[in-house]
């Protein structure tokens, strides 16, 4: 008998956890499949005359998660992947963000310009030799 340590990818929940286990389970010659879902790691007993590492890899692929021998090396890489997954999102998560928040500033204010140009036009009078707006009613004199 043989045992061997696993890290599993793609799992979320419980119903993932019994999903590996069972495909493991299900290959002639596993002794024993122990799945921990907080690790994302599966330990096999299995006998090493019927079954190799790469059975159990295939199994658990074919299933829809992903498998590979535990390793310093695959963590590492692992890790790494998974940081750079994280960095992607999160640039283009701010990226949208910016492009939210410019439309928001420039297309509320250009509407309004345009909706209360017409409110406004009452007391203000645009000339065509000044660009400028000159109010209409003098300006109130104080007491």
């Amino acid at each position: 008998m043989k045992t061997s340590k696993f890290n599993i990818t793609g799992m979320t929940c419980a119903a993932c956890q019994a999903n590996v286990t069972k495909a493991a389970n299900k290959l002639d010659g596993t002794q024993k499949a122990d799945v921990n879902l907080l690790s994302n790691s599966m330990t096999v007993t299995f006998d090493e005359t019927k079954l190799t590492e790469q059975d159990f890899i295939d199994a658990i692929n074919n299933i829809g998660y992903g498998a590979s021998l535990y390793g310093a090396d695959n963590k590492k890489s692992q890790l790494k992947t998974e940081w750079q997954e994280r960095k992607k999102n999160i640039e283009e998560n701010i990226s949208s963000m910016k492009k939210r928040l410019i439309s928001s500033i420039v297309f509320p204010s250009e509407f309004q310009k345009l909706q209360y140009s017409e409110m406004f036009s009452v007391f203000v009078k645009r000339t065509p030799s000044s660009p400028y707006l000159e109010p209409v009613a003098p300006a109130p004199q104080p007491i």
